[in-house]
């Protein structure tokens, strides 16, 4: 399970499953802006202290999807997923 706010998003959804199933659901939980803070601090020490989506995907080239929609919300979670784990290798931001 991949997203922004990933500890919030799982919280509700397994409470939703225990109230409707009687269980949880338990899949691993990867927060994007952690992901890219062990990524491009790990390369770019000190680079970016600003975790928010829309510096992260304007860093990685990534398109700004409009903020709080749940969709947009997961699509680019999604993407800086992606572009983290299989991009090029990222460079100093001049954010």
């Amino acid at each position: 399970l991949v997203g922004d706010l990933i500890r919030y998003d799982a919280h509700r959804r397994n409470r939703c499953c225990v109230g409707l199933y009687g269980f949880s659901v338990p899949h691993q939980q990867i927060a994007v802006s952690s992901l890219y803070h062990d990524r491009v601090f790990h390369q770019l020490p000190g680079a970016l202290s600003d975790l928010g989506l829309d510096n992260i995907c304007r860093h990685l080239g990534l398109p700004l999807l409009a903020k709080h929609v749940a969709l947009n919300d997961a699509l680019t979670a999604a993407l800086i997923f992606l572009r983290l784990l299989y991009g090029s290798r990222i460079s100093h931001p001049t954010v």
